[in-house]
């Protein structure tokens, strides 16, 4: 007997140690086990072009909303050429230089929704890169001008500008004009429209946008067990499944080692108490995330393609905590709410310790005939008192001039997209300017009335 106690024991802690967390998900082996088809997509296609802006050379400019993501992947080719080359140096210039290399001569930027290390952009664009690529520079645009054929120039949110300088110029700013489509348009700088800020925005515009119908992604009744399923795996037998009065689901394994959380308006989360310990990069970690997104829910390879990264952050030193999130988009254009991004995903030490998703479903359909919209400049003209507001935390009113002059220099861009507007079940998903802060606050406004439809940080 007794010795039918020890194997029955030494069965149990067997698999206890098989089943026990061990650093996050086997995605290989869950997909494999469940026969799921979960896609597993190409970092280089989520990250896309917020907007792009021309210069002629003579000081005038177009911008473009890149929809089609042609300047994009030319860019991304351009800068792929320069990486194939011998690195000189770079060097550190300051905005008034980098201001007269972008108006004096021919020239493109491309602003991007989200700031990334440049060193893992690089790696990103050309894998097979040999050259090594300081890790201390952030990237919110990428600039090619004919001033210097033979760099690029990286900025980061702050305005800060590395010029990287290789071994031979290519051309790499006629091929890029040539991208500019039918969708481009006048721009000017925020100073000289408003007398403020540096900001590219278009003097007046029209669009065909219309407002869309959307249904919460958890509407599909098999949307939660799946999402447990692919999260919890072999071990999903011992999980406990409880539901509160107002019908929100919880899955927990262990003792709160690992949580799902399904809400009855449509928001699903998941946190995992054990954080990873490894010194990990921004690729792996990116990887990490996507195949745990792959598991949780399984998203479709389409459902990839309507995706975009659109913010991250990282914090730690020698073991990082990195956040990505992504934003569904319909006809090219970002969909964002107040409820936050339709994925946002922690990583911490290799490991996925948080997951937030706030996915609709809908279908884009075709554009309206085309109507004046609001312009950028009177977005924040008329609203400069909101965003003063929102951005110091106050209800007191500030003078006019003060607070127009601090939203017009706060402006680091606007662009079109829609705003979810939440309702039962789903979600109206309306046509808007979207302002982002220098803060990295994105406020959102009626695309052809300009009033306020709500903010995010």
């Amino acid at each position: 007997m007794a010795v039918i106690v020890v194997l029955f024991m030494s069965t149990i802690l067997l698999l206890y140690l098989l089943w026990t967390p061990q650093g996050g998900v086997d995605f290989a082996g869950l997909i494999g086990r469940r026969g799921r088809t979960a896609s597993l997509p190409e970092a280089k296609g989520l990250i896309q072009a917020g907007f792009a802006v021309s210069g002629n050379g003579s000081g005038s400019f177009t911008r473009s909303e890149d929809t089609d993501g042609d300047i994009q992947e030319a860019a991304m080719a351009e800068l792929e050429g320069f990486l194939a080359q011998s690195y000189v140096e770079s060097a550190s210039i300051s905005r008034e230089q980098y201001e007269l290399a972008m108006s004096g001569w021919p020239s493109v930027r491309i602003s991007y929704d989200a700031e990334l290390p440049f060193s893992a952009f690089c790696a990103i664009c050309s894998p097979e890169s040999a050259l090594s690529i300081r890790d201390d520079v952030m990237m919110k645009t990428l600039s090619f001008s004919e001033a210097a054929a033979d760099s690029v120039f990286v900025t980061d949110a702050e305005g800060n500008t590395q010029r990287f300088v290789f071994g031979e110029a290519r051309d790499s700013v006629e091929l890029l004009l040539s991208q500019f489509g039918d969708d481009s348009v006048p721009c000017y700088a925020a100073k000289d429209l408003l007398g403020h800020g540096d900001a590219m925005l278009a003097l007046t515009g029209e669009s065909g946008l219309r407002r869309i119908s959307a249904s919460n992604e958890s509407a599909d009744s098999d949307f939660g067990t799946d999402a447990a399923r692919g999260i919890f795996g072999d071990t999903f037998s011992f999980v406990r499944r409880m539901v509160d009065s107002f019908g929100n689901i919880t899955y927990m394994y262990g003792y709160g080692d690992k949580n799902l959380y399904l809400y009855t308006d449509g928001g699903t989360a998941y946190s995992a108490s054990e954080e990873g310990a490894l010194q990990t990069g921004f690729a792996e970690d990116l990887d990490t995330a996507l195949g745990f997104a792959a598991v949780c829910g399984g998203l479709s390879e389409d459902e990839w393609g309507g995706m975009r990264l659109t913010g991250y952050s990282e914090s730690g030193s020698r073991i990082k905590t990195r956040v990505f999130e992504f934003s569904q988009t319909a006809g090219g254009r970002a969909v964002f709410g107040a409820k936050g991004p339709a994925l946002r995903i922690t990583v911490t030490g290799g490991s996925v310790t948080e997951l937030a998703r706030e996915g609709l479903k809908y279908s884009a359909g075709s554009a309206d005939e085309l109507r004046q919209t609001i312009s950028p400049a009177n977005v924040i003209a008329n609203n400069s008192h909101h965003i003063y507001n929102v951005l110091h935390g106050s209800v007191l009113a500030a003078a006019s001039d003060e607070a127009f002059e601090y939203a017009a220099g706060e402006t680091e861009s606007l662009t079109l997209g829609y705003f979810a507007d939440p309702l039962q079940g789903g979600a109206e998903l309306i046509p808007c300017w979207v302002l982002r802060s220098r803060s990295g606050v994105r406020f959102y406004f009626d695309l052809y009335e300009g009033t306020p439809l709500g903010y995010s940080d």
